[in-house]
Formats: C-alpha cells, sequence, structure tokens
C-alpha cells in the first residue's frame, strides 16, 4: 500500500530554499567531473542541496551532464530506513520540485540498490524533454548507435 502525503508550510519552504539554491549555483560539467573523481564532495552530502522531510532525504540540484544530454534538472530521494522510496511517494516529490512528467517511469529514472541508503534518481532535460533528446540523439548520431 502506497501512503499518499501532503507537505506542509514547512516542507514546502524547505523544496523553496532547495531550488533556489540549485538554480543560484548550478554545478556545471567540471564540478560534476570533480564529484565523480572524489576530488568534490556529491550535491547529496551538502546541506545546502538537501533537506529532510519526515521519513525522506530529498537532494535537488541543476547539473551539466555531458553531451548530448546538457543540464538537467537531479532529484534525489531516499527514505531514513534504507528502503527505496516506491512510485507514489517519487511521483508526489516530483510534483513539488515542478517536474513536468510526474510519472517516474517516463522520466530518466534511475533506482540506485547498492547505496546505503537506497536511492531514486530521476532527471529532467532543462530545454528540452527526453523523447525530443532521443530522436535528435539518433538523428544526428545514427551511425554511432
Amino acid at each position: 500500500m502506497i501512503a499518499l502525503f501532503a507537505f506542509d508550510e514547512n516542507d514546502c519552504r524547505e523544496v523553496q530554499r532547495l531550488k533556489e539554491y540549485a538554480e543560484k549555483y548550478r554545478i556545471d560539467e567540471h564540478i560534476l567531473s570533480a564529484m565523480s573523481e572524489g576530488l568534490v564532495k556529491p550535491a547529496g552530502s551538502d546541506p545546502n542541496y538537501t533537506c529532510k522531510i519526515r521519513h525522506l532525504t530529498i537532494a535537488f540540484s541543476i547539473e551539466e551532464q555531458p553531451l548530448p544530454t546538457g543540464w538537467v534538472r537531479h532529484l534525489s530521494i531516499s527514505q531514513v530506513n534504507g528502503e527505496l522510496v516506491d512510485r507514489g511517494t517519487t511521483s508526489i516529490v516530483m510534483s513539488y520540485f515542478d517536474f513536468k512528467v510526474l510519472n517516474p517511469l517516463k522520466s530518466y529514472f534511475h533506482l540506485d540498490e547498492k547505496s546505503n541508503p537506497k536511492t531514486v534518481h530521476v532527471l529532467e532535460p532543462l530545454e528540452t524533454t527526453w523523447d525530443e533528446l532521443l530522436k535528435n540523439t539518433k538523428e544526428n548520431f545514427d551511425g554511432t548507435f
């Protein structure tokens, strides 16, 4: 059974804080590369990019992924108990962060079941859609796939 819930006023303030910080301090490809090499802590370890709402730990950043993806909104959600967050909860959190597609199965959706706690990652391109991105990628680079 999926437990549905709504964010209260304090929760909404936390979401707004994360959105404003992520917009002001975007993570470019150089910082993202340094994070992947362990030279810089990931956004999920920085309290400016994270908050706790009830049983959830939420991280939100705007990142420049390698081409052809480009700039994306990156939402990570985990539970305090370490279990994987369900689809319903993921969709609710996505709605508070203004994701265009609220169905995690139609977004770039990655389940990191090896991390502790298990984490759901959702990415949304800023300037296009995944469908357009895949179409353009296939048209422009068809010989490489």
